[in-house]
């Protein structure tokens, strides 16, 4: 095992088998570090490495679903997703960092303040994207987009800033660890669906081996079995979904590169040290006296200091690379720094694949159960923790990767037991079928575990936070996710709505049922999916956004559509918010007619004393579509017959004069006769104008002017009004058919008539007042045949009403009695 690193180097560089001596002097202490044995048990081949290895990490969180490769750790996708940008969507970007340095933080991701987010995701609803696997990369993009700047803010030195505007850095925090939920949960969504929906093409894989005269490799063994079934395709993407997320949650950053710049050629301290050591006395502290990567076992000495700690910095940044499924990197970074004998050992676990059309040419570890079996042992050695970790994550060995010093978290503890249970059960498959592969003793009792198994192990967990991740509850919809449990993730999705704990998860519980809707309906209950759609829309309508509220409306059921968003849409007071409310339903779908006409229904319901401005206002809701203008016109009159029965003349008019009787454009059968509106209408403006003029001439009347000089003036302006108070009260008790009449009002079979009673006898007193006091007594005296008429329906109001006929005709007799004294008569003739 005495070979040196320049042999190592010059043996992978040729790509020839390095030489591996027999045996070792007997009573010599065996050495568990990797170096020559690792090295030379490993196959190396000439060929990049394999495509599963080169998976993007630092700005596409779903570039491992694009990975065709046919390797053991290859995804099981057969159909390559489309590419994901890696840069997230620019505009959503600008808009975010717009808002957060603009004002609270919060204002981009925040419970009450998401409108970026919000609204980006509702334009993917509106956009179907919902419909597609591929397309729901979109919302991972959106949500990405989003944390960063959230993060970006969170590093930045003066935070005090937000604390300045009653915004802590502790809420941000928060809110973009909800924002990871939701990146991490679509990620998963993504892989899942494409598992169980796209890729059924699998099962059996290893019936369906190409036919050869040669037996199949290793490697072909191996990368069949992982698609054999299900549950191996479940196993391999929560692996890549494991470490995809390793990737995104600890980007390299500027202060990594420049550490992994600094490290330098390893062990140059010591080499040098050991040069001097040889002109000059041996330092204090004995280093070793050999510079092959066995000497610190063989020797029980130290490098130097410095190098230690290069050492340290390169074992934590090897096993952040492979926690990250980026071993390809880690190779790559052992060449770089000058330990080409540990990226060779970091090959050992690569299956070994011949070529016959290539003749003797070969890849992979003819050796891999003998290279697996000296990694093992160096995982139980007295080794740097993170050494330890790089070697047990390549070789499938657990405890080494559930050290509490690097397993943190749930997500690590899930990737460590179903990175190892997945190598069991692929290889105890494949063990079955051939014997070129041989299942390690310490995996065999693995094989038999079970996704829920390990579920049930981290709810165990002697780490704290993993077993409080472990019930957490995205984590806990992520395990539903990963075991295909789709109806049962509805259910408690829709269970949580009910709890204001979750209230920051209902817009990705939401979105998951859009998604679902469509890629797996048979799978959905339709009563939870309402339920949390409901939820969300109802935060929507608390943070009054009307744009997203009019999208995820359309997605409830039909039968909820009107009553939902008509009394959200009432809130809007401003004529521009109501017709912007409609315009955003019509886009979406949503049935404008019913909607306006929805709400003034409900606003006539509620009308209060004091607010009739506000109820002559709700007419705007259907002024904005001509078709909808013969439904103003009907609820116009609706609203005259409330105000005049209060006796609120003014708003009347003002409800009137929102509407011009004009050509009337008709879609569909209107429920109510057009003609009988138009009538009714015209007749209450007829009323109006009688008490307008009325009105105007009492006022005039009671201002009487004591002075003589200015008496003519204003006895002149007085016989004015009373002219046009008399046209008017005149128009109106000469109605054609009579005021209010011949026509049926369905929807108001007493209003009518309850109107009639009220202002026809008192249009006869009116008229006999401004007559009389007007001193024209004949005419006064003539109210009583206007009174008697059947042709305009009078008399009927009168008779049903003695009391009125009395007082009237005490009146007439009055104008009578003066029609005597002037005329001799008392009709004045």
């Amino acid at each position: 095992f005495e070979l040196t690193m320049a042999d190592l180097a010059s043996g992978l560089n040729s790509g020839r088998r390095s030489r591996t001596p027999s045996g070792r002097a007997a009573g010599e202490r065996s050495s568990l570090r990797f170096s020559h044995t690792l090295a030379s048990l490993s196959e190396r081949q000439e060929q990049p490495p394999p495509a599963f290895d080169q998976m993007v990490t630092s700005d596409d969180p779903l570039s491992f679903l694009n990975d065709q490769s046919q390797s053991f750790y290859s995804t099981t996708l057969q159909t390559p997703l489309r590419h994901v940008r890696k840069d997230a969507d620019a505009s959503l970007m600008a808009a975010n960092e717009h808002i957060l340095l603009d004002s609270s933080p919060t204002a981009a991701v925040g419970a009450g303040g998401d409108a970026p987010l919000n609204e980006k995701l509702a334009e993917l609803v509106r956009a179907r994207s919902f419909n597609e696997f591929d397309r729901v990369a979109n919302i991972a993009d959106a949500i990405r987009g989003t944390l960063r700047t959230c993060e970006s803010q969170l590093r930045r030195e003066d935070k005090d800033r937000w604390t300045s505007v009653g915004v802590a850095s502790d809420n941000l925090a928060k809110e973009i660890l909800t924002l990871r939920h939701e990146r991490n949960t679509w990620m998963l969504v993504q892989t899942v669906t494409r598992l169980y929906v796209e890729d059924r093409n699998n099962h059996g894989a290893l019936e369906h081996l190409p036919k050869s005269e040669f037996s199949p490799s290793e490697k072909t063994l191996l990368d069949l079995a992982a698609k054999e079934t299900l549950e191996l395709r479940q196993l391999h993407a929560a692996v890549k979904w494991l470490e995809a997320i390793a990737a995104l949650d600890r980007p390299d950053t500027e202060a990594d590169r420049m550490a992994q710049s600094n490290l330098g050629y390893s062990w140059i301290n010591s080499k040098e040290a050991l040069e001097s050591s040889r002109r000059r006395a041996a330092p204090a502290t004995p280093l070793v006296t050999a510079l092959d990567p066995d000497a610190p076992a063989r020797n029980a000495r130290n490098l130097h200091q410095e190098d230690i700690a290069a050492e340290r910095t390169l074992f934590e940044r090897l096993f952040r690379l492979a926690r990250s499924g980026r071993i390809a990197e880690a190779r790559a970074l052992c060449a770089t720094v000058g330990q080409a004998w540990r990226a060779a050992s970091l090959l050992g676990n690569e299956s070994h694949h011949y070529d016959t059309a290539q003749g003797e040419h070969a890849e992979g570890c003819l050796h891999r159960s003998l290279w697996r079996t000296v990694a093992v042992a160096l995982c139980d050695a007295d080794m740097p923790v993170h050494e330890r970790a790089l070697y047990a994550s390549v070789c499938a060995y657990l405890p080494p990767l559930l050290d509490p010093a690097l397993c943190h978290s749930w997500h690590d503890s899930l990737w460590a037991h179903t990175l190892v249970l997945a190598r069991a059960k692929t290889e105890a498959l494949a063990a079955t079928r051939s014997p070129l592969v041989t299942l390690p003793a310490d995996l065999a009792p693995l094989a038999a575990n079970t996704m829920q198994d390990v579920f049930h192990t981290l709810k165990q967990s002697s780490l704290t936070a993993v077993r409080d991740d472990a019930v957490h509850p995205i984590h806990y919809l992520q395990q539903l996710l990963l075991v295909n449990k789709i109806p049962t993730a509805l259910a408690q999705m829709a269970e949580w709505t009910e709890s204001p704990s979750h209230a920051q998860y209902l817009r990705l519980f939401a979105h998951l049922v859009l998604f679902f809707r469509v890629t797996l309906a048979d799978q959905l209950d339709a009563a939870h999916a309402e339920t949390i759609l409901h939820a969300y829309a109802s935060q929507l309508v608390a943070q009054a956004d009307f744009a997203c509220v009019a999208t995820y409306t359309a997605q409830l059921h039909r039968s909820t559509h009107v009553s939902f968003y008509s009394a959200f849409a009432a809130r809007a007071t401003d004529r521009d918010a109501r017709q912007q409310a409609l315009r955003l339903a019509d886009d979406v779908g949503l049935p404008v007619l019913e909607i306006a006409t929805s709400i003034l229904d409900a606003a006539l319901a509620a009308h209060q004393p004091g607010r009739e401005s506000d109820l002559v206002n709700t007419l705007d809701w259907l002024l904005f579509v001509p078709t909808h203008l013969a439904y103003a016109l009907f609820f116009a009159n609706r609203i005259v017959r409330l105000l005049l029965a209060q006796d609120k003349f003014e708003s009347a008019r003002d409800a009137t004069a929102k509407i011009a009787l004009t050509q009337f454009f008709i879609e569909h059968e209107l429920p109510f006769n057009l003609d009988d509106v138009e009538d009714e209408f015209k007749a209450h403006v007829a009323l109006l104008d009688a008490h307008e003029a009325y009105t105007t001439w009492a006022q005039h009347y009671a201002e009487r002017p004591s002075d003589a000089r200015i008496e003519v003036h204003w006895r002149r302006v007085a016989d004015q009004n009373a002219s046009r108070a008399d046209q008017a009260l005149v128009k109106l008790l000469q109605y054609p058919g009579g005021w209010l009449c011949g026509f049926a009002r369905p929807d108001a079979p007493d209003a009518l008539d309850q109107l009639r009673a009220k202002f026809i006898p008192h249009a006869l007193r009116q008229l006999h007042t401004v007559r009389h006091q007007s001193e024209r007594y004949p005419e006064a005296v003539e109210v009583a045949t206007l009174a008697a008429s059947e042709q305009f329906h009078v008399i009927e109001l009168l008779r049903a009403s003695p009391e009125t006929l009395q007082a009237l005709l005490e009146l007439i007799r009055q104008s009578a009695l003066k029609n005597v004294q002037v005329k001799g008569n008392s009709l004045g003739r």
